[in-house]
């Protein structure tokens, strides 16, 4: 069996579909396609099934989708010493679990609110971190169970996403919402300690951090670039940072530090512009990069094109030096050891970079969905996989994959999730030329937004990428198509993912080619219908994340689900916004026609609880200088949801920051403009008002 080698979609960076999230263009007529025409089935079953779930749907008690796909294991960690027992982390459930070898659970405590930022530090104490609380949670290991130790409290941190621990008392991290890195200082001897916090630089969607002896490495996602700072007593040399650019997203970055030399090891999207051209998507393989520290700067010394191999969106990077092949050579004492599993594909690759050549050493059956993993021995590893929730074991007897508790039901949003998120949508892709293998997550990293502005191969018209979450009170999809509802996103989406291929879209799933559909409750052989219906439970779950803006404010012991009321600067924005903004990204639930406008004085309670449901759009196009329009007619209003996980701003990109944003706001009676020129322009405190209750949405 050949392993897949595409995934489902790139539903909306690559064309203008503004509002919704998606936004793939229909492929042109000229694309390849299958030569047989044999009998359709007929959508409008789904078109009934999605009517009757639209006309009972609560949009404004939909779960967020941090708590609407079950534990999501995320991140793992090794403990020191011959047990080999491992760490780990459910984002999805807020727990750190302790793992035996063989995975079996022996200990689980609660961990904050989406974790995902695990550290150790020399002697095997834990921190943990989250996305939802502004603490650092510390754990050890005492008679073979988690016990807490402490809470690091980290005023008004929020969305963090990683941290390392230089020495105790001391650790660094980054954050999604304000995009910083901090440096953040305590007296580890304190029952109750407050971290001393220095932001050392800003940058888009800082994702993770690596520490070597003399360097911090940080992975800033949505600015695509690495930037490894130099190291002087401990502290980080801001001005003597070197940065690798990189055309897209960089999914997993390793450091490794050998004497003074620094090598930095990444894997993501190929490094050219997206080609729209073709007919399909170009140009978007995954990739592994190679860049060594010469004369001062970080120079790229290989690549090496993983889609080829069958892995896609890899998210799994283990990398460390290797005993050389040959005793000789100045190549020869540089080799490393690196093995690469994806997301989105059934393969863990294991190579060898041997100065500027990659080899592949060996090829292993995974399970995809995993997004970090250990090498627990010459031929054994342990993975996370929040997408089959649970642990997998690879060693020389096998796969071993052990679920976590409580169990996701066997629902169809599930294989919906994994059309989405890995190759089965569209499994006869090439890497040929320009032809790429990708999956969603090439462009929509988690869903939302990968930070590139793409042209669409129409013209000059080029567009940023956009979320994919909050389809389905979003309607119509498309900026330039206008689909009416999810049914005819499925149904076209199948078609656009394998465009190029020569496969037909209307293909049936056999649940036998990919064993671990069984851990997701599929047997048997599911049929093209089933596949999109699936895919629409999924859309329709696909809620946004919730937004950490709410919880930066609480006070460690006192946490709440949500603040009352704004604050005065908050509420000075919100009575601005619902002045100028609000006639266009309109306070409902949804974009349908009767949808009722939550008054202002209930817009505290729509926006700092957990799911903050208003979508904050219309179904109406307008022209608001955002040139160029991706239809005659204009844009579509898009959603303002979670702007701290949308960037740049607006369509073209124009805007780096909120301040951008409203900067190149005119106010003229009746127009309103987004792209500078005539009229009045906002205050620097009416900017700085609305910027934070923009942070609310």
């Amino acid at each position: 069996m050949s392993l897949p080698s595409l995934a489902a979609l790139s539903l909306y960076a690559l064309v203008g579909a503004l509002v919704c999230g998606l936004g793939c263009e229909r492929a042109p007529s000229g694309a390849a396609q299958s030569t047989a025409t044999p009998q359709r089935p007929n959508i409008d079953a789904l078109r009934q099934h999605e009517a009757a779930r639209r006309a009972h749907a609560d949009f404004l008690g939909a779960p967020p989708s941090n708590e609407a796909f079950g534990p999501d294991p995320y991140r793992l960690a090794a403990l020191p010493g011959p047990a080999a027992q491992v760490v780990g982390l459910l984002r999805g459930g807020a727990s750190l679990v302790l793992l035996e070898p063989d995975l079996t659970e022996l200990s689980r405590v609660a961990a904050p609110k989406s974790p995902g930022a695990l550290a150790l530090d020399a002697e095997g104490t834990i921190y943990v971190a989250g996305e939802l609380e502004p603490r650092i949670a510390v754990y050890a290991v005492q008679q073979g169970r988690l016990v807490q130790r402490r809470e690091i409290a980290l005023p008004g941190v929020g969305g963090i996403r990683d941290l390392v621990i230089s020495r105790p008392g001391l650790g660094f991290l980054v954050e999604e919402l304000q995009g910083r890195l901090l440096r953040a200082e305590w007296n580890p001897s304190a029952e109750h300690p407050v971290a001393r916090l220095t932001e050392v630089t800003r940058l888009a969607g800082p994702l993770s951090l690596q520490l070597t002896d003399d360097w911090l490495v940080v992975n800033a996602l949505l600015q695509q670039t690495v930037l490894a700072l130099p190291l002087s007593a401990g502290e980080p040399q801001l001005a003597r940072a070197l940065r690798v650019q990189h055309s897209g997203p960089l999914w997993a970055v390793r450091a490794l530090q050998r004497g003074g030399e620094l090598w930095v090891l990444a894997t993501g999207v190929e490094d050219k512009p997206l080609d729209r051209t073709i007919g399909s998507f170009g140009n978007i393989d995954s990739f592994l990069y190679v860049y060594r520290e010469q004369q001062g700067r970080l120079s790229r010394v290989s690549e090496f094109n993983l889609s080829e191999e069958g892995v896609v969106t890899p998210k799994v990077l283990l990398a460390d030096w290797a005993p050389p092949l040959s005793p000789a050579g100045a190549d020869a004492a540089q080799t490393i050891s690196v093995t690469v599993a994806g997301y989105a594909t059934e393969t863990l690759l294991s190579l060898q970079v041997i100065g500027s050549e990659v080899r592949v050493q060996r090829r292993d059956p995974l399970q995809p969905g995993t997004t970090s993993g250990l090498q627990m021995g010459p031929s054994a590893w342990v993975f996370a996989n929040p997408l089959l929730d649970g642990w997998t074991r690879l060693d020389g007897e096998g796969l071993h994959f052990r679920p976590t508790e409580p169990k996701p039901p066997s629902e169809a949003w599930r294989l919906g999730e994994a059309l989405f998120f890995t190759t089965l949508m569209a499994p006869h892709n090439s890497s040929a030329g320009a032809l790429s293998r990708f999956t969603c997550e090439t462009c929509h990293f988690e869903g939302y937004v990968d930070g590139r502005v793409h042209a669409t191969g129409r013209g000059q018209v080029a567009v940023s990428t956009k979320p994919l979450l909050g389809l389905f009170n979003n309607r119509p999809h498309f900026s330039r198509a206008l689909d009416a509802d999810l049914t005819q996103v499925a149904h076209a989406e199948f078609r656009v993912a394998g465009a190029g291929s020569g496969t037909d879209p209307w293909f049936s799933l056999e649940a036998t080619e990919h064993e671990w559909l069984r851990h997701l409750g599929v047997q048997g052989s599911a049929s093209p219908l089933e596949l999109r219906r699936a895919l629409m439970e999924f859309l329709m779950r696909f809620t946004p994340r919730t937004n950490p803006v709410v919880f930066t404010r609480a006070t460690v012991g006192e946490l709440a689900l949500a603040r009352p009321e704004f604050t005065p600067a908050e509420r000075r924005g919100a009575e601005l916004f619902q002045a100028h903004c609000e006639g266009c990204h309109r306070a409902t639930a949804s974009t349908e026609p009767d949808a009722a406008r939550v008054p202002f004085n209930d817009w505290p309670r729509s926006l700092l609880g957990s799911n903050a449901p208003l979508v904050w759009a219309d179904a109406s196009y307008q022209k608001t200088q955002v040139l160029p329009y991706v239809h005659e007619r204009g844009t579509r209003v898009p959603s303002l949801r979670r702007l701290y996980k949308k960037w740049p701003y607006l369509t073209n990109g124009a805007a780096r920051t909120l301040d951008d944003l409203l900067q190149l706001v005119r106010l003229t009676e009746p127009s309103f403009s987004h792209g500078g020129g005539a009229g009045a322009r906002l205050s620097e405190g009416d900017r700085a008002d609305l910027a934070e209750f923009l942070r609310l949405l």
